[in-house]
């Protein structure tokens, strides 16, 4: 992708967060998962891993859930 602009490129390509969220893989009710933490035992989905299309239309796996599980490695 090429952009034309006056603008310097450390302003268009800046990064938004200060603390950036570690991102891990875990495989919850059998699908895997891109999730972040939020809580002690609950974590956000970012996106959906999996070949299963059943799993794109269940609403407890959509992007933006928070679900209850344990990371004890973040």
């Amino acid at each position: 992708m090429v952009i034309y602009s006056i603008m310097p490129h450390e302003v268009i390509f800046s990064q938004t967060e200060e603390h950036p969220q570690k991102t891990q893989h875990i495989t919850y009710r059998g699908q895997t998962l891109a999730v972040t933490q939020v809580a002690a035992n609950q974590c956000r989905v970012d996106r959906i891993i999996t070949t299963n299309l059943k799993a794109y239309l269940d609403p407890g796996l959509q992007p933006g859930t928070i679900i209850e599980y344990d990371i004890k490695t973040i």
